[in-house]
């Protein structure tokens, strides 16, 4: 609440989720840093839509990615799901995948490629680096993107696929489960819906 935001001094503050709190109060905080020699900002939040919460501060960061190198071909790239995730004898987009398909396509045998090579990467640390994106900004944030490939012994291609028919609109795996910016056309509000809303009346 407000009382609580402008009550106590900090050193660093840390915002989990800020794209699911109050754009408010996290201005708020700003105020606590004034007197620390300090002035820690830590930003945590599952993305949702571009321009709004994380995806806006990461705008004004250097931009890191945690690259990956084949060990079979020495090609770097940024592991991604929709393009590198591969189904034995499946050449449909993934998107497509229902929760009834997994009867009978072999989601289970799953694999990340390389996008040069079409050989099975490790993603282990050992063949990861973080590098910037955005070589040319010289801002004083730095803005992580964390994927779940790089937690590859915790989150497999195959869970990610299963997960995908697990929600009811896409975008939320994409959010949730990848970590990326998303929306469906049912979460945008058209001028249609706007002037749906609009009730007249006369106010005398």
């Amino acid at each position: 609440g407000n009382t609580q935001a402008i009550s106590i001094p900090a050193d660093c503050i840390i915002s989990d989720e800020i794209d699911r709190s109050s754009a408010h109060i996290l201005s708020q905080y700003t105020s606590r840093l004034t007197h620390s020699p300090y002035k820690l900002r830590r930003n945590f939040s599952t993305p949702t839509v571009d321009g709004f919460g994380i995806a806006d501060k990461m705008t004004t960061s250097r931009r890191f990615k945690n690259l990956c190198k084949c060990e079979f071909c020495n090609h770097d790239f940024v592991p991604d799901y929709f393009n590198d995730v591969k189904i034995p004898g499946f050449d449909d987009e993934l998107k497509s995948i229902t929760k009834q398909m997994l009867g009978w396509i072999r989601w289970k045998e799953a694999r990340l490629l390389c996008p040069k090579c079409g050989k099975s990467p490790s993603l282990l640390p050992e063949y990861r680096r973080w590098v910037q994106e955005n070589l040319e900004d010289q801002h004083d944030a730095a803005g992580y993107y964390v994927s779940p490939f790089d937690a590859p012994l915790l989150i497999t291609p195959s869970s990610l696929i299963k997960a995908s028919t697990e929600y009811k609109r896409h975008s939320e795996f994409v959010n949730q489960n990848l970590g990326l910016t998303a929306q469906d056309s049912e979460d945008v509000l058209t001028k249609d819906d706007l002037e749906k809303s609009l009730v007249y009346t006369n106010l005398k």
